[in-house]
């Protein structure tokens, strides 16, 4: 089919505009999803100014689950360059809140240092932390969670990497917004080349 034929059609708005409603469903569909399940997202970074620094970011991306008694780890992740096992700065893990959240955690070292353990008392939709902990030496690090919560609920937490799912969870709203001007631009689009027939 040319274009021509396309931009000739009077059913090409009807097209357009059952593309952008698919795509709008998804992005809904999507954000229910990760909002309605039990799920934390993550990524593990090394900070910028110092290659030895590594940060956890975590985000309740849930809109109705309080999780309690969450426990994070953070272990080091020997490559197959090194023959010994990296490890942290005794007594560098710390808890960094994300406001509007605020934080009652712990964070420790294990006795080895080969794992930064943090204790999460309570984390409530839409709160963020940054967990972070210190290197000797800047290694490949490997991040590890484990979810321990009241015995009465014992409903399974899931982790995700922050990624695309997560970035329009954020911004619901404006990816929508996006989709109504691409959709009234292809209209208008439409309307221009069907004008100049």
């Amino acid at each position: 089919m040319s274009s021509r034929l396309w931009v000739s059609t009077d059913k090409a708005p009807y097209v357009v505009t059952l593309l952008v409603a698919a795509l709008a469903w998804t992005v809904n569909r999507s954000v229910t999803v990760l909002t309605e399940s039990p799920t934390i997202a993550y990524k593990v970074d090394h900070k910028p100014h110092d290659d030895r620094a590594v940060i956890c970011h975590i985000r309740n991306v849930s809109r109705t689950r309080q999780f309690r008694e969450l426990q994070f780890l953070l272990t080091t992740d020997s490559s197959a360059e090194t023959l010994e096992k990296a490890r942290f700065v005794d007594q560098s893990a710390h808890i960094l809140a994300v406001s509007p959240a605020f934080s009652l955690a712990t964070a420790s070292i294990t006795t080895g240092r080969d794992m930064a353990t943090f204790d999460v008392p309570l984390l409530q939709p839409g709160w963020a932390l940054d967990l972070e902990a210190t290197l000797e030496q800047r290694m490949p690090i490997g991040v590890q969670q484990r979810f321990v919560e009241n015995a009465k609920d014992q409903e399974a937490v899931r982790m995700v990497s922050m990624g695309i799912e997560t970035w329009i969870v954020e911004h619901e709203t404006n990816t929508l917004f996006i989709l109504i001007g691409v959709w009234l631009l292809g209209l208008v689009i439409w309307s221009a080349c069907a004008s100049g027939r």
